[in-house]
């Protein structure tokens, strides 16, 4: 009399005792490729690695290369070109103010100073 042990599908080993981190581990990574597949991004690599596979004069894989296709579809990137400046801008405004704080601060501790208690009642922006 021979005997044979039923076979079944590899989630019942993984539910099983110790193995719940393994299953957990296969469900996230199928969740995450779920999604790679909904928001477009599995289909984006694929065209990119294509692009690698038919010219073979490009650099396997280059980072820059990479960088520039994946951000090639940015639907704003005429706005942020036009926003640069003013950014630039914004920014050496903020380094004057810093350096103008700190220069204050040192004024206001060289010559003892003292605030008054109700400092709300000064607040003219």
């Amino acid at each position: 009399m021979e005997y044979k042990q039923e076979v079944r599908n590899k989630d019942f080993y993984l539910k099983k005792g110790r193995r719940t981190e393994k299953f957990d581990h296969y469900e996230k990574r199928k969740e995450f490729r779920e999604y790679l597949y909904r928001t477009g991004t599995l289909d984006r690599l694929t065209e990119i690695m294509m692009d690698f596979y038919e010219n073979p004069v490009l650099n396997w894989p280059s980072l820059e290369y990479l960088r520039t296709k994946l951000v090639a579809h940015n639907p704003d990137a005429e706005e942020i070109k036009k926003l640069r400046p003013k950014l630039e801008e914004v920014k050496s405004y903020r380094d004057y103010l810093v350096e103008e704080n700190a220069r204050l601060k040192e004024i206001f501790k060289t010559s003892n100073y003292t605030l008054s208690e109700d400092t709300s009642a000064h607040t003219d922006v």
